[in-house]
């Protein structure tokens, strides 16, 4: 006990609020046209067959996508990003993800619009530079597939 874990480690549930939780569902059902540009790219493993997540809850936060089996958020930037406030608290979010291995892609809006194949690209990108996750096995024999019931 106490050791330092090596590999990716799992963020779990309870680290999302009902309220954090509520708010992914909330942004699900209002996406930007760049949000719904990406998504329809994205969505039922139609990019290199892996399965992404649409404004799910990990942790305290609420990543525009996640690939769960890649640890890898994007998020689609507007201009609001750019104001020192919104751009500090993209700051702790990235700083927290990474924190628990979790790797951040940051795509304008713009590009998404108007140029998805380039954006698809840098998302490509950002996995080709990242191992792929490998199934950690606990001392009981379960894996972390079969402890973590949301599955990849």
């Amino acid at each position: 006990m106490g050791e330092d874990i090596e590999g990716p480690q799992r963020v779990a549930r309870s680290e999302s609020s009902l309220v954090i939780r509520g708010r992914a569902r909330e942004l699900r059902r209002q996406p930007t046209a760049s949000e719904e540009r990406l998504w329809w790219a994205l969505r039922d493993r139609r990019f290199r067959g892996l399965k992404f997540r649409r404004q799910r809850s990990v942790g305290p936060f609420v990543p525009d996508f996640y690939c769960v089996k890649r640890d890898l958020a994007v998020e689609v930037d507007r201009g609001i990003h750019d104001e020192p406030d919104v751009h500090a608290h993209d700051a702790v979010r990235d700083e927290w993800l990474n924190g628990r291995r979790i790797r951040v892609v940051r795509l304008p809006a713009a590009l998404v619009i108007q140029d998805i194949t380039t954006a698809l690209r840098t998302i490509g990108d950002a996995f080709d530079q990242q191992p792929e996750r490998t199934s950690l096995v606990f001392p009981d024999g379960n894996d972390a597939a079969s402890v973590n019931a949301h599955g990849d």
